[in-house]
């Protein structure tokens, strides 16, 4: 009788189970006995594998599909997010960053398989070409590809052979164009200015929100222009001349103590007589007085009949008196509008 053999696994999946047949053998293994070199190289070189590993999920992930169909969910990151105990989120990103890289950025794939350029710098070079302009053409976007994926690498002559990390890509992504496309850059950077402008725009916002301690919290949002303007009157306020001359420890303070005082500042140096009439004054004076003081002061004046203290507005619009209290050794108050 002669037996057929069973199906011969896939290299890809062979290539997986040696790996970490490999690693569970060494799980045991105490890193700390190696010498500094070569952890050196040991770190490195999980990294390296680390991006590798990850564009083999990235790529499966881009042909598994069926996978999801088999299973009826909504798509093979759900899936896999249920079966791995990892969070949706996060898998559902991998799986739009495996469609770019599977149909649109091959260049970056091909880096990662390498161990050349992390998972981090994938995102973020994926994310600077899917945002090129639609007018730019493909022969530039290819060139924009081998460009950053170079900068990641460290194979571009001004890396001396070490990659950009994933903010130096970030901005350097944003700039691509005036590197491989030089003739449209300054029009793009006019455009993406003015949007990034209306966004701060519609995004402007002010909130005040009382604690009930005394304390306000202010929240505010404001284009990147104005506030420059605010930081500058407020280091302006919390110079070393100024700071020296009203507050000897404010130097010493964390430095949103310090821009803290210098708003106060800078509200208290705002004349009002320039400011549009809203129907009062923006501030209001609590003048405390004890009782004897402001029977005296008030003259000819009854006394109050016992269990009521009127407090007099001397500054008041109005005049007169205004409000009660209850009876000594209470103070009595004065709001002064």
């Amino acid at each position: 009788m002669t037996l057929l053999p069973g199906p011969v696994p896939h290299r890809i999946t062979r290539a997986v189970a040696v790996c970490r047949a490999e690693l569970a053998g060494v799980a045991d293994a105490q890193a700390a006995y190696l010498a500094t070199g070569e952890k050196e190289t040991l770190l490195a070189d999980l990294v390296a594998l680390d991006a590798q590993v990850a564009e083999l999920r990235l790529r499966t992930m881009a042909a598994s599909s069926d996978v999801a169909d088999a299973h009826g969910a909504r798509d093979v990151a759900g899936w896999l997010a249920h079966r791995a105990n990892v969070e949706v989120a996060r898998v559902r990103g991998e799986g739009r960053l495996a469609e770019a890289i599977d149909q649109r950025w091959p260049r970056v794939g091909a880096a990662m398989a390498d161990g050349r350029l992390s998972l981090d710098q994938a995102k973020v070079i994926v994310h600077a070409l899917d945002v090129l302009p639609e007018r730019v053409g493909a022969d530039v976007r290819s060139d924009a590809e081998a460009r950053l994926v170079a900068l990641g690498t460290g194979e571009a002559f001004e890396c001396g052979g070490l990659g950009m990390l994933p903010q130096h890509l970030r901005v350097l992504g944003r700039r691509v164009l005036d590197v491989v496309a030089q003739e449209v850059a300054e029009d793009e950077e006019a455009r993406r200015v003015h949007e990034e402008e209306t966004q701060a725009q519609a995004a402007l916002s002010v909130r005040m929100k009382p604690l009930g301690d005394g304390a306000t919290r202010i929240t505010i949002t404001l284009p990147d222009a104005t506030a420059t303007r605010l930081a500058t009157y407020l280091d302006a306020l919390t110079s070393p001349r100024i700071a020296g001359g009203t507050n000897p420890d404010l130097d010493r303070l964390p430095r949103h103590r310090t821009l803290g005082h210098a708003f106060c500042a800078l509200l208290d140096r705002l004349d009002p007589a320039t400011l549009p009439e809203h129907g009062g004054d923006a501030t209001t004076v609590m003048v405390t007085i004890g009782l004897d003081d402001l029977e005296k002061r008030l003259g000819t004046r009854p006394r109050p009949p016992r269990g009521q203290a009127r407090v007099v507005c001397p500054t008041s619009r109005n005049g007169g008196f205004s409000g009660t209290r209850p009876p000594p050794p209470l103070p009595a108050r004065a709001h002064v509008p």
